[in-house]
């Protein structure tokens, strides 16, 4: 699979804060990480709903990196999710 830095939107930025804020480390516990995303780059094809919406479903893959303030190395998959209830599996 190839992963690629991507521009991420508000929502994202927001969501990969909160992972970074709140992560605690698997080796020491210690809460806090430093974060870096990485991303599929699948083009995403949009529809529209009968009352003319624009809806798609994101299903690029994102990895999120994250080292501790003590340096342990580990990721998280990042799953999407859309206001219709879909799922990212």
């Amino acid at each position: 699979m190839i992963f690629c830095k991507k521009k991420m939107n508000d929502k994202n930025k927001i969501e990969e804060a909160s992972i970074a804020q709140n992560a605690v480390c698997p080796v020491c516990q210690v809460k806090g990480a430093k974060i870096q995303v990485t991303s599929t780059f699948l083009g995403i094809i949009p529809y529209f709903e009968p009352d003319g919406r624009e809806h798609y479903h994101d299903r690029n893959q994102r990895l999120a990196n994250l080292t501790c303030l003590n340096g342990h190395e580990h990721s998280i998959q990042i799953f999407n999710t859309c206001w219709c209830g879909w799922k990212q599996q």
